[in-house]
């Protein structure tokens, strides 16, 4: 397990910025009065996920590879990450759905009923 310690660091990082963002979108109003925004600027994590991945890898190549890593060896890495991150989002979206935002999925649905969709 030590082989990818480095990846499940990373997932929990990746884990803790989704817990930030998701704080961010509830106290400015995505989650009640703006959520006919929310899904616009939720796609904004993106960019966030995208870094983490990128920190997590050249992470793994300087100090696991000492600055030389194969294709390969970054694919696996990141494969290892994804994983991490798939293995521990039952964990993140419990908290955020439970102690973030517990009144979100109600919200939702009114806002997507009043629209008659």
């Amino acid at each position: 397990m030590k082989k990818f310690q480095t990846e499940l660091k990373w997932a929990v990082y990746y884990g803790i910025a989704l817990l930030a963002w998701m704080a961010i979108e509830k106290v400015s109003g995505l989650h009640d009065q703006y959520i006919d925004r929310q899904l616009m600027y939720t796609n904004l994590f993106g960019m966030i996920g995208l870094a983490v991945f990128y920190l997590a890898i050249r992470d793994k190549k300087m100090n696991y590879y000492n600055g030389q890593m194969l294709w390969v060896q970054g694919f696996i890495s990141g494969v290892f990450l994804a994983t991490f991150i798939t293995v521990l989002s039952p964990v993140y979206n419990f908290i955020i759905y439970k102690f973030i935002s517990p009144q979100y999925f109600d919200n939702m649905i009114r806002y997507v009923e009043s629209r008659n969709l």
